[in-house]
């Protein structure tokens, strides 16, 4: 399945990140982390990355950008952790009634 959704999207010459997005649905939720999901949306932005702006004082390059690509480095370390399973089953804990239901989920 995976390699049937790189293969219409690289016939319809589309972006790599919409190749990336596409390899990522075709994977079972309990392989899929909130870290893939969170650098698919990043990659199908355009605009550039504030933090590799040249322009910025000394305490900004020094300090406050290497504490930013810190604190994103571990935030990714803990999305790549959780699973979209896991995050749906949170929501049924929680009582969070969603459209999809388990037996939507199948394998090929």
């Amino acid at each position: 399945m995976r390699q049937c959704c790189r293969n219409w999207f690289a016939k319809r010459s589309l972006s790599a990140s919409a190749a990336r997005a596409a390899a990522i649905a075709s994977r079972e939720s309990r392989r899929i982390s909130l870290g893939d999901i969170v650098r698919t949306v990043q990659g199908l932005g355009t605009a550039e990355d504030p933090i590799t702006d040249p322009a910025g004082s000394e305490l900004g390059h020094g300090v406050v950008r290497p504490l930013w690509a810190e604190l994103e480095e571990e935030t990714m370390r803990r999305l790549d952790a959780i699973t979209f399973e896991e995050l749906c089953s949170r929501a049924h804990r929680a009582g969070i009634v969603g459209r999809l239901t388990e037996a939507t989920d199948f394998q090929i």
